[in-house]
């Protein structure tokens, strides 16, 4: 599923996701897959098993030969 970071809170390390039709989904850190650090907005993609995200991976575009393909990093 696709999505994007709407919150997270350090202290806690637990945030929240929103999908595209607006349905958030609470996470915690240890279920961040990514090595880049967690950024209000950034896109993402993930799994819902349950309620609650797991498995996430930060959403990059990579430019090659004059397009750019989305790549998870």
């Amino acid at each position: 599923m696709r999505g994007k970071v709407l919150l997270f809170d350090y202290n806690s390390h637990r945030g929240v996701i929103e999908d595209g039709d607006q349905n958030r989904y609470s996470f915690h850190i240890g279920e961040w897959l990514s090595d880049q650090p967690i950024i209000i907005g950034e896109e993402v993609n993930f799994d819902i098993p349950k309620e609650e995200a797991l498995n996430i991976r930060v959403k990059k575009r990579r430019k090659f030969l004059g397009s750019y393909i989305e790549v998870e990093v």
